[in-house]
């Protein structure tokens, strides 16, 4: 009964979190794919402090990018901070060389990216994360929760967090909660 009642909350926490995209990421994925042109969307962000977990690929970095062309503040959190690196050179490239291209840059708004270390499979990176995040920006304005890990482990000894839980329910739901 016990393992039928978690797996039922499983179930729904992965249905709520397919189901709590925001538009932002369905903007980013239509970008991505060319589906969506790049000057589409706009939004006055200035002064808007996001974080986007796993930002430094795929959905998370184009959502990053997408954030900080239209003002915002971005902190890539990722669990490398050399990847982390690697992408906010990306997107601050991307934006200089779209804010060149445009006619009257003066009005666009430019947000700066910053990357920082989080491992969402270990709270003690989280608290580190969340401790620095508020002593350098004070508020939260926008979440994207986007890092996420699908592992299929071999039967017997699945992977644990540092904390003792089992990988994937701790990197992609404990983490974030946390």
């Amino acid at each position: 009964a016990r393992g039928a009642v978690m797996s039922r909350f499983l179930a729904l926490s992965g249905c709520a979190a397919m189901c709590s995209l925001l538009a932002i990421p369905i903007i980013s994925l239509a970008k991505l794919f060319g589906i969506l042109k790049v000057d589409s969307f706009h939004a006055n962000l200035t002064g808007k402090v996001a974080i986007v977990t796993g930002a430094n690929t795929g959905i998370g970095k184009s959502t990053a990018l997408l954030l900080a062309s239209n003002g915002a503040t971005v902190i890539l959190a990722c669990r490398s901070l050399e990847r982390a690196k690697e992408a906010v050179e990306d997107i601050t490239s991307k934006i200089e060389s779209s804010a060149s291209c445009k006619k009257d840059s003066s009005n666009a708004p430019s947000g700066s990216v910053v990357g920082m270390q989080l491992d969402l499979s270990d709270l003690r990176s989280v608290r580190s994360f969340v401790s620095t995040f508020t002593k350098s920006y004070g508020k939260l304005d926008i979440l994207v929760n986007n890092a996420g890990m699908n592992s299929i482990q071999s039967p017997g000894s699945p992977k644990r967090t540092a904390q003792g839980t089992e990988i994937v329910f701790g990197s992609n739901f404990v983490g974030p909660f946390a």
